[in-house]
């Protein structure tokens, strides 16, 4: 009986502090460990307790196991009933703190990184796709419009691209570094180039301002990839076009440490699965093969 599973998996605290967590947040086990201050077969143990409950679910990506409280069926119906007891229980809100302290500890370790290599990154991107034409494929994308946004622009790769077809163009990134190349590299467009300073996942624009966005091979460095695009939703007008470039999902574990990423690419269908839940309409997707056995993605969509 599943109501009785559910009861008999929230039996321990160590199980109720878990579950709550992962409500809030997808984390891996090492990252449990250090909020709950607890070893790392004991939270393991527990973690098999609520799987085989049904009320949690994992997600692999490489080497890396990440755990995090189901969104759907009856299981999520009970979690749904019991959250407002877990929210009012004080001794539960250090565990959120610390989960937002680890979210904040990785955008800033993604900060680092870029601001690190900024200088470089012409380079480091090549290594990557070597020379596939991104901004070649863009222009299939995009229509003449007043304003576009390029979510993570790094130094301004796309941008004479938007440039092309947008009256003027924003470019967002949360890397001073970047943005300090990026206007170097685009002065030429100063008078219809705008770069801000800002978090994908609170960008800095109004809502309903944009005609036209894109996010380049900027996902795969979000811990939450759908708090990033139901922003992006925000930002843009009602039938604006949205269109992700990003890798399908592979297994080079090197691709975390060379290049900050958090998502060893991701699934067409996870994609689309994010789309549609943010009142996206999903229009089309093409595969492209790059380089390394690495295949990238072009996944267009309008606001409904």
């Amino acid at each position: 009986m599943e109501l009785l599973n559910y009861f008999k998996a929230l039996s321990d605290q160590t199980r109720l502090r878990l579950l709550n967590i992962l409500i809030h947040c997808e984390l891996n086990v090492n990252e449990l460990v250090t909020v709950l201050r607890m070893s790392q077969p004991r939270i393991s143990r527990h973690l098999k307790i609520l799987l085989d409950s049904g009320l949690i679910s994992y997600r692999r990506d490489g080497l890396w196991t990440f755990y995090s409280a189901v969104n759907n069926g009856n299981s999520r119906h009970y979690i749904d009933a019991i959250k407002p007891l877990l929210n009012s229980a004080l001794e539960f809100k250090a565990d959120i703190d610390s989960c937002d302290k680890i979210i904040q500890d990785r955008s800033a370790e993604t900060t680092r990184f870029f601001n690190k290599v900024a200088g470089d990154w012409g380079k480091l991107k090549q290594n990557i796709i070597g020379n596939f034409d991104i901004n070649k494929i863009l222009a299939q994308y995009m229509n003449k419009c007043g304003l576009a946004v390029d979510i993570g622009c790094g130094t301004g790769d796309l941008i004479p691209a938007l440039l092309a077809n947008a009256d003027n163009v924003i470019g967002v990134d949360r890397s001073q570094k970047m943005l300090e190349h990026a206007k170097k590299l685009l002065s030429a467009y100063a008078d219809r180039l705008s770069l801000r300073l800002g978090d994908l996942e609170h960008l800095p624009l109004s809502d309903n301002e944009a005609d036209f966005a894109v996010a380049n091979m900027v996902l795969h460095h979000l811990s939450s990839p759908m708090e990033a695009i139901n922003e992006i939703h925000r930002v843009v007008k009602k039938t604006g076009s949205f269109v992700i470039i990003d890798l399908l999902k592979h297994s080079n574990e090197q691709m975390r440490t060379k290049y900050g990423d958090r998502w060893l690419g991701f699934e067409k269908e996870e994609i689309k699965k994010w789309l549609i839940k943010t009142k996206f309409l999903v229009k089309n997707s093409v595969m492209y093969d790059i380089q390394n056995e690495l295949k990238i993605i072009f996944i267009s969509a309008v606001k409904q």
